[in-house]
């Protein structure tokens, strides 16, 4: 085969800088991606729109219902559960229908056999040339989470005198029973997404704020105790 006349005009210095240019910036994109990936703790997939597996980014293998490998290839309805493969692919459909899908809470039976809880947050992949659309799938284990909201609504239907909350890392109020509503002197609807700082002076909130990050820190139970004024009955009460 034979080169064309402008097939054999040799490369110019500016056509070659533009092209290493290109060549860094592609590089340096891929090097952007892997670090995003190295930092997020979280498993990731790539599916399609019915539920097969095409990528997996996972840090702990465990969390996975199946080996890594086995996973390629195959749709939700082959590994999970009925009720969990429902859930997962209702939450592509609606990925695929508006672009996103957000915190969507399924039940996976793991490796180990347990049941474990995950938060399925579902992006629309743009831009792709294939027949069938794709999506990221940012699978997150909020097991522990799902155990301690367990409790707490337990405790909220039973009627037992102990006060019983739950906190984000943030210190905010996520969940609270009857009695530590009768202590704040405000209903559950008003002090979910509070803080201490919202309910209480600052020296009691700078109190619980420093025991629940030495809680977070310790990762056990802490046990720690002051002194409050209940905010209906005006009785002091031990606030552990």
């Amino acid at each position: 085969m034979s080169l064309s006349e402008e097939d054999q005009q040799p490369m110019g210095s500016s056509d070659l800088d533009e092209r290493e240019q290109i060549i860094r910036q592609l590089q340096d994109a891929v090097d952007f991606s892997e670090v995003i990936l190295e930092a997020i703790p979280d498993t990731l997939f790539e599916v399609d729109a019915e539920g097969r597996y095409h990528k997996v980014w996972a840090k702990n293998l465990e969390l996975l219902a199946i080996h890594e490998r086995a996973l390629l290839g195959r749709t939700v309805c082959d590994i999970l559960q009925p009720e969990a493969a429902e859930a997962a692919m209702g939450a592509i459909m609606e990925a695929d229908a508006k672009g996103r899908c957000m915190g969507r809470i399924i039940p996976i039976v793991q490796q180990n056999g347990e049941t474990g809880w995950f938060e399925h947050s579902i992006v629309k992949m743009s831009g792709s040339e294939l027949s069938s659309p794709r999506f990221i799938v940012l699978s997150r284990d909020v097991t522990e989470r799902r155990k301690a909201e367990q409790v707490v609504e337990e405790a909220k239907n039973r009627t037992i005198p102990d006060m019983v909350w739950l906190k984000d890392m943030h210190g905010r109020y996520l969940l609270c029973n009857h009695a530590f509503e009768g202590l704040t002197g405000q209903k559950e609807e008003k002090i979910l997404g509070c803080t201490d700082y919202d309910l209480f002076a600052k020296d009691l909130a700078d109190f619980f704020r420093v025991n629940d990050q030495a809680a977070f820190k310790a990762e056990k139970i802490v046990i720690s105790e002051e002194w409050v004024v209940h905010a209906i009955t005006n009785e002091n009460m031990n606030h552990p």
